[in-house]
């Protein structure tokens, strides 16, 4: 257990520190350690932790990771709705983003339907119409589907904000005289 916890550390360090080269031997590390021994707990923590990061080269290392490896594709797969919910706390949806495309890239569907609906609750809490809208589009062309509650919701939001646009009236400016 405490083993898991410093290699975690371990990886941590070495990805926020940008050393190149310590990534390079624990992404060898990881996938032999993953084939030999079939603990894929340095893996993911490896591939969550550069998934994660602002540098495009973590992503990058990230995104080699995850077409390297089926075991971290399935792990993905079932994870990836409590790995949305736990980016979206951070309000991170660039990295909601990132999941969304690697789920399509390696044709996880059902996995992919299951984020975008957490995407658009998470654009309907905020009331963010225009968000929501994109969400639809991209679902229409994707043929996926959002849930009919969640389209109800949608149309809720929408009735709302247009109840909320008020017809300005033309004040004008008086002034008296005495």
């Amino acid at each position: 257990m405490y083993e898991r916890i410093i290699l975690k550390d371990l990886i941590q360090d070495s990805v926020m520190n940008r050393s190149e080269a310590s990534l390079v031997i624990f992404k060898r590390y990881v996938l032999e350690f993953s084939n030999k021994w079939q603990d894929n707990y340095p893996l993911i923590c490896l591939w969550h932790i550069c998934w994660k990061s602002d540098w495009f080269s973590d992503q990058m290392l990230a995104d080699e990771l995850l077409e390297t490896s089926k075991t971290l594709q399935r792990i993905i797969a079932d994870i990836s709705p409590t790995i949305c919910l736990s980016i979206l706390k951070e309000h991170n949806e660039d990295a909601v983003t990132r999941l969304m495309q690697s789920l399509l890239k390696y044709k996880m569907m059902d996995q992919y339907a299951n984020v975008i609906q957490i995407l658009f609750n998470f654009k309907l809490r905020y009331k963010d119409v225009r968000g929501c809208t994109e969400i639809l589009r991209n679902c229409e062309v994707l043929g996926v589907s959002i849930p009919s509650y969640q389209q109800s919701q949608f149309i809720k939001v929408m009735i709302r904000k247009e109840g909320d646009k008020t017809i300005p009236t033309k004040v004008e400016d008086f002034k008296f005289k005495f």
